[in-house]
């Protein structure tokens, strides 16, 4: 049986292939062609488009492209458009005598090997539409993609932990403890209570399997105060003071590169080079989010390769017999005290902390499920090893005496076992550096997307950038505040006065996970933890606010004051926004404007 051609065939609603009768039919679907990217759509005949060839071709009024009649003989009958006539067919006056054969036998390849359908499917395109739009693969619609695999996510926890308690002030535990012996033994435990936590954590965000980390978790189950609360504490002074805070240690470290014979650089010098730094990373996240998890791997391997140098260095100089002696290293048992093992206990948890920051990027994690527990359970032993390997090579290089007066313990320790190279250790702790300042920028604008989402928070701050899927609003948010906290020289301290609050936000996040199963039994849970270890954090968590209160109860005082101030400013703008008329007005306007000039929108996919 012979095979039809283009000219009696066409396509019904159902993408059925039909043989044609003695009337005249109009091709109304779009021509597909076998591995090739040319398809012929109603749009590309409006511009005069054919098989990816301009053409001085415009369609008839209803857009479609008249074909040769057949007659019963299967003889060629001349036709000119719907129901016209002529001696030459209008593909001969077209020009198109030789594209419709070789369109011909692809259509009937494609339906020998049942691949049509499949084509039509892929492309999305209605053949009764006149309209209808090519849809490519790749959608077009703004949302935050899923661009985050385990590598990423490794980074972030990476980069978020390893810090000043490696660099910089790593006597904490050390000199708390009393000996070598009892700091390493403090590391082991903290490093297991971070564990669980943080698999408390990757329960909750694959159970709810949305971004915002710690807002998510309490707005589920306790409401929206608490959650405020969250948005709050990291707006004023969480996320952004520690964004400033750290890009003021990157320029300090920095700028001493120029100013090496100086004691210090000038101010000036460091607020520039600061807001400098702030600025090019909030920048690259304007741009592309692929970009700023480009700069997150390359910054986080940039720090693990300064740490692994630092514990190579160290364990050579032991090898080579140079480190003080094995007694001066374990100390002896009175210089243990029993009093200041909490407070080993306690520095040792807030050293691990950042753990978190993958709860705020859920809906952007590729395979979540397994994704988000596997990079805990690699990230959080690794960081213990090199806890445990820093203290070794510390204390068998340095004096307890050199470790507790310095503030950046590794230069000292670095002059000592690299020598005249020493001077690589600034430049690679400076860059390590970037890794948590980019991590929190990332965080900390999610988690503005899910409250603004969540009605929590300004409506343009959940909006996304048109032309680069990228939460624009709530990045320059955070940029505008942390430029303004950089000149502020006690912004250290004042983040120290928020240990306390993180230890409250943890507990209460770890309680959800109880809660939840009491309250929704059936609710679907990709990955769980033993019903243990939630009170087990809880009670760490309540641990760490006693020790808080004891050691600093002005700063949790000063902590309870910023929440509380939060409230005062909520019901100040609830007011505003129930009882008068020219205040939703207004951010009806400034909204407006925003979108305009940053071009950006809602997001138009569910992805959570």
């Amino acid at each position: 049986m012979e095979s039809p051609g283009v000219d009696n065939v066409a396509f019904s609603n159902d993408d059925e292939i039909t043989k044609n009768t003695d009337e005249t039919k109009f091709v109304t679907s779009p021509i597909y062609t076998k591995n090739s990217a040319t398809i012929t759509t109603p749009q590309d005949l409006d511009a005069g488009i054919i098989n990816g060839q301009d053409s001085d071709y415009r369609p008839t009024c209803d857009g479609q492209i008249p074909c040769k009649k057949t007659t019963p003989n299967g003889s060629a009958k001349a036709g000119g458009g719907r129901g016209g006539g002529g001696e030459e067919s209008d593909a001969d006056n077209l020009g198109l005598s030789d594209e419709i054969p070789k369109a011909n036998s692809r259509l009937n390849g494609l339906r020998k090997t049942g691949e049509l359908k499949d084509e039509a499917n892929k492309q999305s395109i209605s053949p009764s539409d006149k309209n209808a739009k090519l849809v490519p693969k790749k959608s077009n619609l703004v949302f935050l993609d899923k661009n985050i695999n385990l590598l990423h996510c490794v980074s972030f926890i990476l980069g978020s932990i390893i810090g000043t308690d490696i660099f910089f002030t790593p006597h904490g535990v050390l000199t708390n403890s009393g000996s070598i012996g009892v700091a390493l033994l403090i590391w082991l435990i903290c490093g297991i209570v971070c564990l669980l936590v943080a698999a408390c954590y990757a329960e909750l965000a694959t159970t709810f399997r949305k971004s915002g980390g710690e807002f998510t978790f309490l707005y589920t189950a306790f409401g929206d105060r608490p959650a405020y609360v969250q948005v709050w504490m990291a707006l004023i002074i969480g996320r952004t003071g520690g964004m400033a805070m750290m890009s003021v240690g990157f320029a300090t470290l920095s700028s001493r590169v120029l100013y090496s014979g100086c004691d210090q650089p000038p101010d000036y010098l460091i607020n520039l080079l600061a807001a400098a730094t702030l600025s090019f990373l909030v920048f690259v996240n304007f741009v592309s989010v692929k970009w700023a998890l480009l700069l997150q791997v390359i910054f986080a391997a940039i720090k693990v390769l300064a740490v692994l140098l630092l514990i190579g260095a160290g364990l050579v100089y032991i090898i080579q017999g140079r480190s003080r002696s094995l007694e001066e290293i374990l100390g002896s048992p009175d210089d243990v005290t029993p009093s200041l093992i909490p407070v080993a206990l306690y520095r040792g948890l807030y050293a691990y902390s950042g753990w978190q920051t993958v709860g705020f990027l859920t809906e952007e994690v590729k395979n979540p499920n397994r994704t988000i527990p596997l990079a805990m359970l690699i990230s959080l032993p690794l960081v213990t090893a090199f806890y445990c390997l820093i203290t070794i090579v510390y204390s068998s290089v340095l004096t307890p005496e050199q470790i507790t007066n310095s503030n950046s313990v590794a230069i000292i320790y670095s002059r000592v076992v690299l020598g005249k190279w020493f001077w690589i250790m600034m430049p690679l702790i400076a860059l390590s550096m970037l890794s948590s300042i980019n991590g929190m920028i990332i965080a900390g604008s999610r988690m503005f997307v899910v409250a603004s989402r969540e009605q929590k928070a300004p409506e343009w701050w959940s909006m996304i950038s048109v032309r680069w899927r990228t939460p624009l609003p709530a990045l320059i948010t955070l940029l505008c505040v942390s430029l303004i906290m950089i000149p502020i020289h006690k912004i250290a301290s004042v983040l120290g006065w928020l240990y306390s609050f993180l230890w409250v936000s943890v507990g209460c996040a770890c309680a959800v996970i109880p809660l939840m199963r009491r309250r929704q039994p059936k609710l679907q849970r990709p990955f769980t933890v033993p019903s243990a270890f939630p009170f087990i954090c809880i009670l760490f968590c309540v641990f760490a606010l006693c020790m808080s209160l004891y050691l600093d109860a002005r700063a949790c005082g000063l902590t309870l004051a910023f929440a509380v101030s939060g409230f005062v400013v909520r019901r100040i703008l609830e007011f505003l926004l129930l009882k008068t008329l020219w205040f939703p007005r207004l951010l009806d306007k400034i909204t407006l404007f925003i979108q305009k000039l940053l071009f950006v929108v809602h997001q138009e996919k569910k992805t959570y």
